[in-house]
């Protein structure tokens, strides 16, 4: 599973709730096979957070950098 298949796969398991009774996803990439695991909700959204950036990045595109707002009075 690509990194762009798992961000779908991991979508679809939030959506439906699955990923409660799951703890782990497999993607392969051109690095080899690796297994993401998790403990609880806020590590699914960080390992979320870094499958979209890769998933961004295997489709070609910049992945989202959030800037803050900074100026001087």
């Amino acid at each position: 599973m690509t990194y762009t298949e798992l961000k779908k796969k991991m979508e679809e398991d939030l959506a439906s709730g699955a990923f409660r009774s799951m703890n782990s996803y497999s993607v392969s990439d051109s690095g080899g096979s690796r297994t993401i695991s998790y403990r609880s909700f806020t590590e699914y959204k960080e390992i979320y957070t870094f499958v979209c950036e890769k998933a961004a990045l295997e489709s070609g595109q910049k992945p989202f950098v959030g800037r803050m707002r900074g100026g001087t009075n």
